[in-house]
This record gives structure tokens, sequence and C-alpha cells, in this order.
């Protein structure tokens, strides 16, 4: 991949990987809740799964999808479900005192399905394939593409749950608590909406 294009495919993969989407707000909450330590697990299930959408795309499940637009209505409604469920589980925690001892972390499984399920993580690396591989260049281009996007992400998932961490310390008072995490399900049950706007 020429120097232009990695540079271009840089800015792409940081612009789309440090907003706040399912994965970023989902480790942000969890991180509030339990820390960065108990966060661990959910992140590298995080990166794994878009590991798996990268390769995916990379070895032509894009085409797929074009041929075959029910899968992609699939994922939606599994996707919508998925990061409704993600949206009650931080709304729960709402009334949950600071850090519980009691509380289980969600795991590495838990985490390998949000961008799987996520059509618009599908549609990013979509783009990026269509924009950034070139026909002459398919296995180093793609993976430059894996490279790049699998690190921009796991920059931006770590970022994300380091803030958890440092929001936590100012959110001791109750009430605040209950605002920080009701919000945090509302932005997520938008987002699940959104999937069904586009």
């Amino acid at each position: 991949m020429e120097l232009q294009n990695l540079s271009l495919l840089v800015v792409f993969a940081v612009s789309m990987t440090f907003t706040p989407g399912p994965a970023n707000l989902t480790l942000l909450g969890t991180s509030v809740q339990l820390g960065i330590r108990s966060t661990l697990p959910l992140m590298a299930g995080v990166v794994t799964g878009f590991v798996i959408n990268a390769l995916a795309i990379c070895v032509g499940l894009g085409s797929v999808f074009q041929q075959f637009p029910v899968m992609v209505t699939f994922i939606k409604v599994a996707g919508t479900f998925y990061i409704l469920y993600l949206a009650y589980s931080l709304w729960r925690v709402r009334h949950a005192e600071a850090r519980r001892a009691s509380a289980v972390a969600p795991g590495f499984f838990k985490g390998i399905l949000v961008h799987p399920l996520n059509p618009k993580a599908w549609l990013m690396l979509i783009t990026a394939y269509s924009q950034f591989v070139s026909p002459d260049r398919v296995v180093t281009d793609s993976l430059a593409l894996i490279i790049v996007f699998c690190l921009s992400g796991l920059a931006a998932n770590s970022l994300w749950t380091v803030l958890g961490s440092v929001i936590h310390e100012y959110l001791q008072v109750p009430k605040m608590r209950y605002s920080f995490f009701t919000s945090l399900a509302v932005m997520l049950s938008g987002l699940a909406i959104a999937l069904w706007l586009t």
C-alpha cells in the first residue's frame, strides 16, 4: 500500500474506532463499575470480534452480503437485540454500589459478539476494503487494513476503558452513578434504534 493511501487509511480508521459506539460505551460502563483489570477479558473479546470481521471482509464476505441481503437483515436484527441487551446490562447497574465485590465481570465471549453483530462495523470495513485494497495487491493491502484497524481499535478500546476507570472516581455519589449509567443505557438504546434508520 502506498504511503498516501496508508495515511488516509489510518485517518479513516481512527475517525471510525475512537467515536462512541456499542463496544466503546460498553467498555466505558464496565470499567466505571468494575475497573480496568476486570474489563480486560471483555476488551480482548471486542478486539477478537473485530479481527473476525476484518478477516471475513478481506476473504470476500462483503460480496456475499451484496448477493444475499437477507444476511444483512439478520445481522441487523440480531445486532439490535444484542445492543439493547448491553444497554439493559448497563441500566441494571445504575443503583449498584461502586465496584461491588459480588459483581460479575462480563467476559471474553460477551465481547466477541459486539462487532460481528454490529452492521455498522461491517459497513465500515466494507467501505475501507473497497477504498484502500487494490486488486493488484489484495494480500498486502488486506493485511495493512487489518493491522491498521486492529491497532486503532485496540488503542480506542484501551482509551475508553481507562477513561471509565478515571470517571469512576467522580461517580461516588449515587445520584451521579444513576445518571451516568442511565445515560449510557439510553445512548446504547439510541444506537440500536439508529441501526434501523440506516
